[in-house]
């Protein structure tokens, strides 16, 4: 471990030197392009002002030679002019010789001036393109100074950044100086402990060497002397081993099945008690549910028996001809409330067993995130120990014999889908060895631990499955008793730096796997539940078809009956009482949670009379109830005797409702009592 933790470390410290290293070389990147920008646009600048100054000198030019050709057409007309003049005077005259000789002498003081004129006029054009060029030349040495100048300001800018980074990077040169040394100096005083503890390791390693070698001599010695002992025994008794070779082949195989056969007993045996252990468990359970649900079924039923007195309408026959419509109708009101309270009780009932579900989820999970509980012990007593050490001797005889058995346990081979072949599985200190007899048929094969490649926990055919991987072969082995146990034995002896990483996923995978075993128990329980309710909503819904067909009947052939009762006072109103309340005067009604109470008047001041269930009629306070259902808004005075037939079929299945309407009574109850005591 200490070798481990120098080791993570220095790796550690590599990979802080790589990404500063890498920082460095990102920051230094980053400078670089950040250079080659300024350096690209320094460019761009200066190329675009060589281009505009090319562009000047290119006008200047261009202006230039726009003057030079103005003046050669200039002198081109002069001349043709000229020429012009000449021809003329030519074809004029010649008259006269002397006019002639003076007008040519006229001429040719006129010609003289004009061409003095023209040499002044050209060369004061040429002075004039003379100062022009200067000018130009003159502003792009003066464009030039300027450009030399922005670049000398931009150098000495550059220069005072690059001095003011370059004392930056001295700083930070200096800072990872002194810490690169604060560090070697660690490492220094790191490696000295490292060899320190090497060294140590290394003279124990050299003393157990010694001794290893020492007891190996002795035992070479031990082994030489019997050797000889026993090739002296062998050469006098061969002759009679010989003739016992026979017997004794035949006397082990009796010996091996005799062997097998209280192998398998026994793992057969082990089996059936964890399999008897795990049933007492579920029992347990159950009679614990069991005990709950009684408990729960006598407090509704005492809470329904306060409900139910004698002089209920509920007890009497709704076929009697002694009761009025009015009474009946109540009566059939009664046992529609109670239907759908029903209903309501059994949807609490299947809240409760979720929140019971959820709450049991949230104790396994806070159980297993604290103290796992220590798994029973698979090696069995020494007896039992020692009898699985001698036959995995008397099996596995190619093994080396100094070869410890850690752990055997039973399990199965997995060879395709559907083909397992029951055996048992020996772990020892360099082995992992399979051994299966089947009719006869004996299936035996060991793996060294330095020839596997890999050993998992998988999913094939079948959930967890321990997966050995040879270098030609993988073999699979099913353990269904304990999975956790199986994977830590054959990681311990292999690789154990991975029980600490493999076993924990394999346990929380076998949580999940018992919580959705659970999830789908509840949800086949909420679907139950919500069989039963459908059921009771369709039953309601058939009542309400009956108790209309019989409200059409029975109010068309009882006339009497409804002309007595017309004095009689209709419900306008349906309140459920919310917080219970107890009457101080005689004219008053006792309310309780969860009762529902037929509104007979309205009233300002908050005072409503109303009847309850048992026939009593007084004022009770409203602030105290909710109402439910307004009849005279609604014009539903059947609505408060939705379920008419629902008595006769009360009388029909009280055996079989009996259970759940308690139960579910007494769950509502419990509930009823919790609200009113927050």
């Amino acid at each position: 471990k200490a070798r481990e933790e120098a080791e993570r470390q220095a790796k550690q410290q590599e990979d802080e030197r790589k990404a500063r290293e890498e920082a460095e070389r990102q920051a230094k990147q980053q400078e670089d392009e950040r250079k080659a920008r300024e350096e690209a646009e320094r460019q761009a600048k200066q190329q675009e002002d060589e281009r505009k100054a090319k562009e000047e000198a290119e006008r200047q030019v261009k202006q230039q030679e726009e003057a030079e050709r103005k003046a050669k057409q200039e002198a081109d007309e002069r001349k043709a002019h000229q020429e012009e003049a000449e021809r003329r005077a030519k074809q004029e005259g010649e008259e006269s010789k002397a006019k002639e000789e003076a007008e040519r002498q006229a001429k040719q003081q006129e010609d003289e001036r004009k061409a003095r004129e023209e040499a002044e006029r050209q060369a004061k054009q040429q002075e004039d393109e003379r100062k022009a060029r200067e000018e130009a030349e003159r502003q792009a040495k003066q464009q030039e100074d300027e450009r030399k100048a922005r670049e000398e300001a931009e150098r000495q800018a550059k220069q005072q950044e690059d001095e003011r980074k370059a004392k930056e990077e001295a700083e930070r040169q200096v800072k990872q100086q002194e810490e690169a040394e604060r560090k070697a100096e660690q490492a220094k005083e790191e490696a000295e402990r490292k060899a320190k503890i090497e060294e140590d390791e290394r003279l124990a390693k050299e003393e157990a060497d010694r001794k290893a070698k020492e007891d190996a001599e002795r035992k070479a010695k031990i082994e030489e002397d019997e050797r000889k002992a026993k090739q002296e025994a062998e050469e006098a008794e061969r002759k009679a081993q010989l003739e016992d070779e026979e017997r004794q082949a035949k006397a082990r195989e009796d010996a091996e099945r005799l062997l097998q056969q209280q192998q398998e007993e026994e793992a057969h045996r082990l089996a059936q008690a964890e399999a008897d252990r795990k049933a007492q468990e579920t029992a347990a359970k159950e009679e614990e549910e069991k005990q709950r649900l009684a408990k729960i079924e006598s407090e509704g039923q005492e809470k329904e028996k306060e409900l139910e007195t004698p002089s209920s309408p509920l007890q009497y026959d709704m076929t009697n001809s002694d009761v009025s419509p009015r009474l009946r109708k109540k009566m059939l009101a009664n046992e529609l409330r109670n239907k759908k309270r029903r209903s309501q009780r059994l949807s609490m009932k299947l809240g409760l067993l979720i929140d019971s579900a959820n709450d049991e989820d949230e104790f396994v999970e806070n159980s297993t995130k604290s103290v796992r509980p220590a798994r029973p012990s698979r090696s069995g007593n020494s007896l039992q120990r020692n009898f699985l050490r001698s036959s995995f001797k008397r099996t596995f005889t190619d093994l080396p014999e100094d070869e410890e058995l850690k752990l055997s346990f039973p399990c199965a081979l997995l060879r395709g889908p559907g083909d397992q072949v029951n055996g048992r599985l020996y772990v020892s200190s360099s082995y992992i060895s399979f051994y299966a007899n089947v009719s006869g048929k004996k299936i035996k094969h060991w793996h060294n631990v330095t020839d596997i490649k890999d050993i998992q926990m998988v999913d094939r055919s079948v959930p967890n499955v321990l997966a050995v991987s040879m270098p030609e072969h993988e073999y699979d082995y099913v353990d269904t008793a304990d999975p956790v146990q199986a994977l830590s034995a054959t990681l311990g002896i292999w690789k154990p730096e991975r029980i600490d990483v493999q076993v924990p996923e394999l346990e929380k995978r076998l949580e999940s796997q018992e919580k959705q075993s659970r999830n789908a128990k509840v949800q086949a329980a909420k679907r139950a539940e919500a069989d039963e309710v459908r059921r009771l909503e369709e039953e309601i819904k058939r009542l309400e078809v009956e108790y209309a067909s019989y409200k059409s009947n029975g109010t068309g052939n009882d006339s009497s009956g409804s002309d007595s009762s017309s004095d009689e006072e209709e419900y306008v109103a349906l309140v459920k009482v919310m917080h219970n309340y107890e009457a101080d005067e005689d004219n008053e009604l006792n309310l309780k949670v969860g009762e529902t109470i037929g509104v007979l008047q309205k009233h300002e001041s908050g005072w409503w009379k109303g009847e309850n269930f048992k026939g009593e009629v007084g004022l009770f306070p409203l602030t105290y109830c909710e109402v439910i259902k307004d009849l005279e808004a609604s014009a539903a005075a059947a609505a408060a005797a939705d379920a008419a037939a629902d008595l006769a079929e009360k009388q029909q299945q009280a055996s079989e409702d009996k259970n759940v309407h308690s139960t579910a009574a007494g769950a509502s109850f419990l509930q009823e009592e919790k609200k009113a005591k927050r």
